[in-house]
């Protein structure tokens, strides 16, 4: 949540008419890269997101721009972000009227069915990443990262950054059932502010962006 400025500004910021929805989908898939001020889909960084040939690359690369896929997720879902508060309803502030003094971070969950243990075991080494950021595939075949320069929209696209990621050991339940991994990662309040939904160029980005078969 962004410190309040003081003193206020002149007047009350302006909130536009929409012209167009915003709605994510579902979302299908994950890539993952380090944060970091040379990871970014621009002009004379790595390419336009937008471009095949700005990602392929970056599967083999040997420094902090590597970028290693998930595999299909399901189930996956990201609640709405909820304010820390102070009292209500008590002594403790005037009148008893909850204060804000805050907001709390979102934790994404999903699931990840009937995947070998190495691949789930590969996907745990990006716990101990202290900075890691993200890119969701959805349904669309649409990429969605960070505008860096919301009002170029799509020309300076970095991840998502997340925190707390984690991948379970996949559980077991027998007859007509599939096995499956749960996964979590934590979202700091904001984390959809100045989205970049990116429709890909030539290419479907949820059946064309994997890496190479080794």
């Amino acid at each position: 949540m962004e410190a309040c400025v003081c003193p206020k500004p002149e007047s009350l910021t302006d909130v536009l008419r929409a012209t167009c929805k915003e709605n994510l989908g579902q979302i299908q898939r994950f890539i993952f890269q380090r944060e970091g001020l040379d990871n970014r889909f621009a002009v004379g960084e790595l390419g336009l997101i937008t471009a095949l040939a700005s990602w392929t690359p970056l599967w083999i690369a040997e420094d902090d721009t590597k970028i290693v896929s998930s595999p299909y997720v399901e189930n996956f879902v990201i609640p709405r972000t909820e304010a820390a508060t102070e009292g209500g309803g008590d002594n403790s502030t005037i009148d008893g009227i909850e204060i804000v003094i805050g907001a709390n971070a979102a934790t994404a969950i999903g699931q990840i069915a009937e995947t070998p243990s190495s691949i789930l075991a590969a996907l745990r080494k990006l716990m101990c990443e202290p900075f890691l950021t993200v890119y969701m595939v959805n349904q669309y075949g649409q990429v969605i990262g960070r505008d860096l320069v919301p009002a170029s929209p799509g020309t300076d696209v970095t991840g998502i950054p997340i925190q707390s990621f984690f991948v379970s050991d996949a559980d077991n339940n027998g007859l007509n059932t599939r096995d499956k991994a749960d996964f979590r990662f934590g979202l700091p309040f904001g984390w959809r502010d100045n989205l970049a939904i990116t429709k890909p160029v030539g290419f479907n980005a949820k059946t064309q962006l994997w890496p190479p078969v080794a």
